[in-house]
């Protein structure tokens, strides 16, 4: 194994001023919680408000480890949130036993692969694709057969396919560790201005039929979020103009809006409030995901076309 596909994350150049900022985060985001449980003004009991800040003081730093800690962590890292989305997937969906096995496997071979470089990443679709047609023929399913193997292709491309492109930002771009980890904080930011904003100024509606609660108010709050979670991590990202954070910023919050509609329209189709109950707060992993997998991939061809991947 090439030493570095793995490093020891506090010894990042960057460990100091990340550990710092999450704590300050971290704090401030519970002392806001705590007044908005106490004014009544959060939107949500104190309870889910408490228990939503507690995910995140779990999920931040396990992901900032991750990021830091090499390709090979962040593929371990993306390879677990795939299988563990897939398993909400195929509930979802009603995907038959073999079909999640599949799914699985495929999740596991995309995560290892993605460590090679995207050419050998998506060269699995073809091949994948291919090993997939043979399921409802094999099962002789003329009923279901089709319909389970068009979720499964889309389940592949949505979770393993995707979030494998957090790898490759590792492994393809210089200082792709503090690029990732911005991505994921300003992910994180843009979705609580999204609320905050939201819940006390939002007025008009952004797509009622499929998710009335998102305001037009919202989504400014949602890229104001995602501007602020590139603006504080700056610092650890030597080249990036300002400018850039700036259309990252707006790439990360249109990917937001973009994964929680594309999410809300599967939760709708199958008459569900949550995709599952793993998360305190937030419910599955797929509610708390749905806007990091569009924003990761996103922003490794934004800046692929930008010509900062090496």
């Amino acid at each position: 194994m090439p030493a570095e596909l793995l490093v020891p994350p506090w010894q990042a150049e960057e460990a100091a001023y990340v550990s710092a900022v999450l704590a300050i985060l971290l704090a401030l985001t519970l002392a806001a919680v705590a007044a908005a449980a106490l004014l009544g003004t959060g939107g949500a009991p104190p309870r889910t408000l408490f228990a939503r800040w507690f995910s995140w003081s779990v999920l931040a730093p396990v992901f900032a480890l991750a990021a830091f800690g090499g390709p090979l962590t962040v593929a371990i890292l993306m390879t677990v949130l795939s299988l563990q989305g897939l398993r909400e997937w195929g509930r979802l969906t009603g995907l038959p036993a073999n079909h999640r096995f599949l799914l699985a496997t495929y999740a596991i071979i995309a995560g290892a692969l993605a460590l090679s470089g995207s050419v050998a990443l998506l060269a699995t679709i073809p091949i994948l694709l291919l090993v997939s047609t043979l399921q409802p023929i094999l099962s002789a399913d003329v009923r279901q057969g089709m319909r389970n193997l068009s979720f499964g292709a889309l389940g592949f491309a949505y979770l393993p396919l995707l979030l494998a492109h957090g790898t490759l930002l590792v492994r393809d771009l210089e200082h792709g560790a503090a690029i990732l980890f911005a991505t994921g904080a300003a992910t994180a930011l843009s979705d609580i201005g999204a609320y905050a904003v939201g819940k006390a100024f939002g007025r008009h509606p952004l797509a009622p039929t499929i998710s009335p609660n998102k305001t037009l108010e919202g989504t400014v709050g949602n890229l104001l979020g995602a501007l602020a979670g590139w603006s504080l991590f700056l610092p650890i990202l030597p080249g990036i103009a300002p400018h850039v954070v700036v259309a990252l910023a707006l790439i990360v919050g249109v990917g937001a809006i973009w994964g929680d509609l594309f999410k809300s329209v599967l939760k709708r189709e199958f008459g569900v409030k949550d995709a599952g109950t793993l998360l305190p707060g937030f419910g599955g992993i797929l509610d708390r995901i749905d806007s990091l997998i569009m924003s990761v991939p996103l922003v490794y061809y934004a800046l692929l076309v930008g010509g900062i991947a090496r």
